[in-house]
């Protein structure tokens, strides 16, 4: 495996076999223990990511806020020998590697993908909307000299 990742021309690498047999589990364990010879700084880097994402989604109920350094793409398919065409596996990877992406990356992209908003988001987004019917109900009361909304 180390052999395939380091040469240049190689760009993806499929592991295929029977439903359940731990394709996931050895590549797993095997990029875990990539991880451990990364650089100091990225370790260092990783391990600040990881707390910055407990506290957001402990606090503010939300997914991920940044993602780790990695030198790898992790796509797991489901099962599809014998029920999947070549086009249909590859649309599937393909699926895959954009709802991972930000989708500011791939603007063009006609896939819809769930939008993540944070609690400060929604917040903030209610506050202008307030600030909106606050001021027009103003301008209303001004516009046809009624008291009734404000006192002035």
């Amino acid at each position: 495996m180390d052999t395939a990742l380091k040469d240049d021309r190689i760009n993806n690498i499929a592991v295929t076999a029977p439903y359940g047999v731990g394709k996931s589990t050895i590549l797993e364990s095997y990029f875990n223990i990539r991880k451990d010879s990364y650089p100091w700084y990225i370790k260092w880097y990783n391990a600040r990511i990881r707390k910055i994402n407990a506290l957001k989604k402990q606090y503010l109920m939300s997914p991920k806020l940044f993602n780790e350094v990695e030198d790898y793409e992790f796509i797991n398919l489901p099962n599809f020998f014998g029920i999947l065409e070549s086009n249909d596996l590859q649309k599937k990877v393909v699926e895959q590697l954009l709802f991972k992406s930000n989708p500011k990356r791939y603007p063009f992209s006609k896939l819809k993908r769930i939008k993540d908003t944070s609690i400060i988001i929604d917040i903030v987004t209610l506050l202008i909307f307030l600030i909106g019917v606050v001021s027009s109900l103003y301008l209303y009361s001004k516009a046809t000299n009624k008291q009734s909304f404000f006192i002035v």
